[in-house]
């Protein structure tokens, strides 16, 4: 959650505005048509500016993966995984923050928010949505060849993010990147 256009955020405009996604809506509906070689050519646009390949945080553009995949032209993953028990750590937390207790609902919605929904007790909702969104990733993931995936565990990148960051760039490089290390700090 960043408080200004300048911070650091996840494009969630750019995805809701390119899938057509409106209210609370995290998939796309199938009966609204989406303008993908528009996507593809704004996306390729933006590498070519960068003179760098696109790397998006997303929950839209990740809950929307295979249809993405099945449009554009190539879409690695990258797949960070964590500790669930630290993912409904996070978001009781941040539930806490913006709302001032943990009753009302944060995050990402998964596709069976009615569900969700259903279930009153505030934390067994938070570790239904994770149990749910970790099954989701997965499946999505399951669906890619296993070379255009990298997996890192969280703990990994916290604790040894050079090391991370190298692994990172072998797998762009093994897809043809060009990966040039910038010292920036």
């Amino acid at each position: 959650n960043t408080m200004g256009p300048l911070e650091p955020h996840e494009w969630g405009w750019f995805w809701r505005d390119k899938l057509r996604l409106e209210g609370d809506a995290h998939y796309i509906d199938s009966h609204i048509s989406i303008d993908w070689d528009e996507l593809a050519v704004t996306l390729a646009c933006i590498e070519h500016h960068l003179n760098a390949p696109l790397l998006f945080d997303n929950v839209f553009a990740m809950a929307n993966l295979t249809e993405i995949r099945s449009h554009l032209r190539k879409v690695l993953a990258v797949n960070i995984t964590r500790d669930p028990f630290f993912i409904c750590n996070s978001i009781i937390n941040a539930r806490q923050d913006l709302n001032g207790g943990i009753e009302v609902f944060y995050g990402h919605r998964p596709r069976n928010m009615d569900e969700l929904e259903a279930i009153s007790d505030p934390v067994e909702m938070v570790v239904f949505q994770v149990r749910t969104l970790v099954d989701e990733t997965s499946a999505i993931l399951d669906t890619m060849e296993k070379e255009d995936v990298f997996t890192i565990a969280y703990e990994k990148l916290a604790s040894d993010p050079g090391n991370a960051i190298e692994a990172y760039a072998a797998f762009l490089e093994g897809h043809g990147h060009e990966v040039r290390r910038k010292n920036t700090w």
